[in-house]
């Protein structure tokens, strides 16, 4: 799974997990650990940087850090964007993991939440949160946000539920046996 925020906007996202209930119904197992970030620090695994729209990545170009900054719950958030580095023209802050679903599952859910502050809209700075093949390939675009209206108004979207249209997760059973990023 990968997300990022460009240009202007600040994205803060919180609790990204993947869960995933045996075929035979055994509890759910955490796919994605320390998502909720609460550790003060990207968990191993995560890989996070700035990078430009065209490639190439540089740690300076963008916020990447996981920050006592606006949590949900807990303590702490992974920011990305530009609220601490000043603002670079075509870039953008990203952050990934990889996960294993296993094969031998009845239901996995990818759950998370963003809140992303800004003075762009009308589809510039988007936060996308993207399920992608470990070569990068797009599988599935699970979030694509942005405000809907260009006036250089601070805004803040709050906290937004999962996918955004209020459900209580993305499934991901299709991707049962593979590795998704």
């Amino acid at each position: 799974m990968k997300g990022y925020a460009a240009n202007k906007a600040i994205a803060l996202a919180a609790a990204i997990v993947v869960s995933a209930v045996s075929a035979g119904g055994a509890r759910a197992v955490e796919l994605t650990p320390g998502g909720d970030f609460e550790a003060g620090s990207f968990p191993a695994g995560w890989v996070h940087s700035g990078a430009n729209r065209w490639g190439g990545t540089n740690d300076s170009w963008a916020d990447h850090a996981v920050l006592l900054d606006l949590p949900y719950s807990g303590a702490y958030s992974a920011l990305l964007g530009f609220k601490y580095t000043r603002q670079q023209r075509n870039r953008y802050g990203f952050m990934y993991t990889d996960v294993s679903i296993p094969s031998n599952i009845s239901r996995a859910t990818l759950f998370f939440r963003y809140r992303q502050q800004g003075y762009d809209g009308l589809n510039y700075d988007p936060f996308e949160m993207a399920i992608r093949g470990t070569s990068g390939g797009l599988l599935a675009m699970v979030a694509d946000f942005s405000f809907s209206e260009w006036n250089n108004q601070f805004k803040d979207s709050g906290w937004v539920e999962d996918n955004g249209d209020g459900t209580p997760g993305y499934d991901m059973t299709a991707y049962a046996g593979m590795t998704v990023r």
